[in-house]
């Protein structure tokens, strides 16, 4: 009889927890889906990864997430399964292999997509894209300026970050095609001081690319857009020269003060 009450609380419990967290984020999926809301990851190999990649989103910006990251939805594919999706949402093959996505025309509650890859964890792959689908503004207001490179350096420089602390990898652990963009954000945060990380991450999640980019220009005397448009070019050197050296005012003179003229 006790055995049996114990068994019941249980049941009790876990349907409680599970009623908690669904209804939030709209119907359950099918039996046979792919995907799982990321605050509701069932029992599936990828339940764990997703949990741990919550945890740290939330432990890092819990603060000052725009929206609730629970909610939003993972698909696991393999890699045929990825392309494939990749290209009937963007209507074109990615550039380089790829491990996810997502695609911001599925709205900022919608779905990233995901493939495990060995030596890679599925928890860091999920931050990432994660990530992606919560920074929205700073996405599309540095996207109308086509610095799609600065976009991809904060998101994978905030990953590395958030791995370091939460999942135990360790920053130069990563082997991603992203390296030259965080070098550029690890010279910018170093120039910025105290504050910086914290300053990108309020931007990247609520406060949007432009702010961060008069942020940047008033704090260090530089021209943050232009830097970006070397980095956008892989001209890495040129795109730290640009944050190393104030930007000269519109329309100054190259001439030395007191050089010629009355």
């Amino acid at each position: 009889m006790i055995g049996r009450a114990i068994a019941l609380g249980l049941a009790i419990a876990a349907l409680v927890r599970s009623s908690a967290a669904a209804p939030r984020c709209g119907a359950a999926p099918p039996a046979d889906a792919r995907w799982f809301y990321l605050g509701v990851p069932g029992e599936g190999r990828s339940a764990v990864a997703a949990q741990r990649a919550l945890r740290a989103v939330l432990a890092a910006f819990d603060d000052v997430l725009p929206r609730e990251p629970a909610c939003l939805k993972v698909e696991i594919l393999d890699d045929g399964g990825l392309t494939d999706r990749y290209r009937r949402l963007g209507r074109r093959r990615p550039d380089a292999a790829i491990v996810g996505f997502h695609n911001p025309k599925l709205g900022a509650d919608g779905t990233v997509f995901v493939v495990p890859q060995p030596g890679q964890g599925l928890d860091v792959v999920i931050v990432h894209e994660v990530l992606h689908a919560l920074s929205h503004r700073f996405s599309q207001e540095a996207g109308r300026r086509r610095l799609s490179h600065l976009v991809e350096g904060a998101t994978e420089l905030l990953t590395r970050s958030l791995a370091a602390a939460s999942l135990g990898v360790a920053k130069d652990a990563f082997k991603t095609g992203y390296g030259p963009y965080v070098r550029f954000y690890d010279a910018l945060l170093s120039r910025l001081g105290d504050g910086g990380l914290a300053l990108l991450g309020a931007c990247y999640l609520t406060r949007g690319y432009d702010a961060f980019e008069r942020e940047v220009d008033e704090r260090l005397g530089v021209s943050l857009r232009d830097a970006g448009r070397a980095l956008e070019a892989d001209d890495l050197p040129r795109a730290l020269q640009r944050i190393s050296v104030r930007a000269e005012p519109a329309g100054a003179s190259a001439a030395t003060p007191g050089a010629g003229g009355e």
